[in-house]
């Protein structure tokens, strides 16, 4: 089975993307995994191991040791890799994926530990993003709740800081291996063509596919249909990004800043 990762920044549609993938009847891609607790442990793991083995060799015949450290956590790590995307998966299976927003930042790592691995990443108007974001955070995090926390700080920093560096990060991938990456705006994933948008990620990742089978794909992930069966089990995740609420939540000062300093980076993604 073929390996690809899948990824981008927090609540740009990572877990969309990751849905649709996963509904196509030859991809297994299970829901977002975490990859550098894998990394972590395996380095802790690596060390406790080297070090307990030459406790033992020092305490009998002294030969020296083997061990080879990164050959066993890279190796360690394919084999866990291939785990978790097939975790899951069927006789139908041909494509296993790996959903993990952690990748962008590690990428020529996972590009030289799984060479023949493509990698597609989603981008979405960052002003959406920190909403997104905000209003994540003031479900889930009490403390962030009861302080009222404000949205344009949020804004701020995006606008000066994380925004910039994330379009800088994904046009020097585009550079360096333009054939292992593919970007998709979620705005064209979830917008009125998107049968066209989803047609070019599973050419780009050589998966046969047919008209009806978008089709299908789209019909199951209609983000009404996602909101009602996260309703039933309790859930408020999924929302639709598309209906710009971040305006009307933004005073006009933030928003002007943030087109003054990212005016070049929307211009490139095609935002307003």
């Amino acid at each position: 089975m073929k390996l690809f990762f899948a990824g981008g920044f927090n609540k740009s549609g990572t877990t969309y993307l990751q849905m649709l993938l996963d509904s196509h009847p030859a991809i297994n891609c299970p829901s977002e995994q975490h990859l550098n607790t894998l990394i972590d442990g395996l380095k802790e793991l690596g060390k406790k191991y080297d070090s307990t083995t030459r406790v033992i060799d020092n305490a009998t015949a002294r030969q020296g040791t083997r061990f080879n450290y990164n050959a066993f956590v890279n190796n360690t790590l394919k084999s866990m890799l291939s785990t978790l995307a097939s975790s899951g998966a069927n006789a139908e299976t041909q494509y296993i994926g790996i959903q993990d927003n952690s990748i962008l930042d590690r990428f020529e790592y996972w590009n030289k530990l799984m060479p023949d691995s493509p990698h597609i990443f989603i981008v979405r108007d960052p002003r959406a993003v920190c909403y997104s974001i905000w209003k994540h955070r003031l479900r889930t995090e009490p403390s962030f709740a009861e302080a009222n926390s404000p949205l344009e700080p949020m804004m701020e920093l995006m606008a000066k800081v994380d925004w910039p560096r994330h379009c800088r990060r994904l046009q020097g991938l585009k550079e360096i291996a333009p054939e292992k990456v593919h970007i998709v705006r979620y705005e064209d994933l979830a917008g009125e063509h998107a049968d066209e948008w989803l047609a070019e990620i599973f050419d780009f990742l050589k998966v046969p596919h047919s008209n009806a089978e978008i089709d299908e794909i789209l019909i199951k992930n209609d983000f009404h249909t996602l909101q009602a069966q996260q309703a039933k089990s309790g859930g408020q995740y999924m929302h639709s990004g598309v209906k710009q609420l971040w305006r009307k939540a933004a005073s006009e000062k933030i928003l002007g800043f943030f087109e003054q300093h990212c005016r070049q980076e929307l211009d490139a993604w095609g935002y307003e």
